[in-house]
């Protein structure tokens, strides 16, 4: 039983343990706690094992969404003397959140995992110049279309004069999420985060670099465990002071997992998620003349109306036309992606139907 409870120490929800798979009976459950290039760390019933993924899910993996990932659930081989423990298999995710992988050199549009098993998603976010409520938007489509509740962490509230402005644009860019006005340098407001997630339950840090995402973690944790770094005085922008992702167990017994800074938020896929986000220019939608009303110059449009009276702000709905835009170019692509893998299933048919019946005709000499 007190196997089974350490586990759950570490988010695991259910009565009792799984039965390891029947080609792996020495496999034990685990949960993976950091991730690194080419190697993990993965908390078991022993203890924190050093791990790599066995050949084969590199061999089988799809994309990188495919292999492990910070709070993952795992089917661990214990190491030989000397070596790495092997991950097999992995168990299904309640989510995975994912972003298109940044940078030019991903031409191919490969996503990146963030981390996996999510029960909340902690925004944080700096009340100075990096303060950006489109962003905010992008991590909120991020978080419901996962199944997550979005949770806006409002930092450095001590620098700042007027917080009431910023939770007010936070709540209009956020419908819905929690939002926390505190300061992880001096405390204020966090004694709030108690109250928000219970003993086990998992979320996850996002935010970009600078916003202080690694103070509030030392606060957490009433201890030094992740590096800081001060951020420009210029553009308040900041470095990246944690290098991989970790899962972290606070002494709340709340799982946290901290990640580097993201610069962008760009979706891997077509998301149901904007409905949530943009609920109230969704309802204004509803209040069209027209039901296919594109919010241009049509006449009886309610959404061109709010922006007119000023109850729609310019930014908020140039924000959802830009991310409708992504979301329909995603799902062009995926579309294609579809066609084309159809297309090559049926010439495989084909050529199988063909070497079947070319058999045949010999045979029958």
């Amino acid at each position: 039983m007190s196997i089974i409870m350490d586990l759950k120490e570490f988010g695991w929800k259910e009565p009792s343990l799984p039965t390891p798979p029947a080609d792996k009976p020495s496999c034990a459950l685990g949960r993976v706690v950091e991730e690194h290039k080419s190697s993990y760390k993965v908390i078991t019933e022993a203890g924190e094992l050093s791990a790599d993924a066995a050949g084969r899910l590199y061999f089988e993996a799809t994309s990188r969404t495919s292999l492990p990932v910070v709070g993952d659930w795992v089917w661990i081989d214990p190491p030989p003397p000397g070596g790495l423990a092997l991950i097999h298999g992995i168990l299904p995710r309640k989510n995975c959140l994912s972003r298109l992988g940044a940078g030019r050199d991903n031409a191919a549009g490969d996503e990146e995992p963030l981390a996996a098993n999510i029960d909340a998603m902690f925004i944080v976010t700096s009340l100075n110049k990096e303060y950006n409520a489109s962003r905010l938007e992008r991590y909120g489509t991020l978080a419901w279309e996962n199944g997550i509740q979005p949770v806006a962490l409002l930092n450095k509230a001590d620098l700042c004069e007027d917080t009431a402005h910023y939770v007010t644009a936070t709540q209009e860019a956020l419908p819905g999420a929690a939002v926390l006005t505190i300061s992880a340098l001096t405390g204020f407001g966090l004694e709030k985060l108690a109250g928000l997630l219970s003993p086990g339950s998992t979320a996850v840090l996002l935010g970009s670099s600078g916003v202080g995402k690694s103070t509030l973690i030392n606060k957490l944790m009433n201890r030094r465990v992740q590096e800081t770094l001060e951020v420009r005085a210029d553009d308040d922008k900041g470095r990246h002071a944690t290098t991989s992702r970790s899962l972290i167990r606070l002494p709340s017994g709340m799982l946290l997992i901290d990640s580097p800074g993201l610069r962008e938020v760009a979706f891997a896929q077509s998301s149901e998620g904007l409905g949530t986000t943009f609920t109230d220019i969704h309802e204004l939608s509803s209040r069209c003349r027209f039901h296919d009303c594109a919010h241009s110059q049509e006449p009886g449009c309610a959404v061109q109306e709010a922006l007119r009276t000023g109850t729609l702000s310019t930014r908020r709905f140039e924000n959802y036309q830009k991310l409708l835009r992504e979301q329909a170019y995603l799902k062009t692509k995926s579309d294609k992606a579809a066609a084309l893998a159809e297309k090559e299933h049926d010439k495989e048919i084909s050529r199988l139907i063909k070497a079947h019946y070319k058999t045949e005709d010999k045979s029958s000499f």
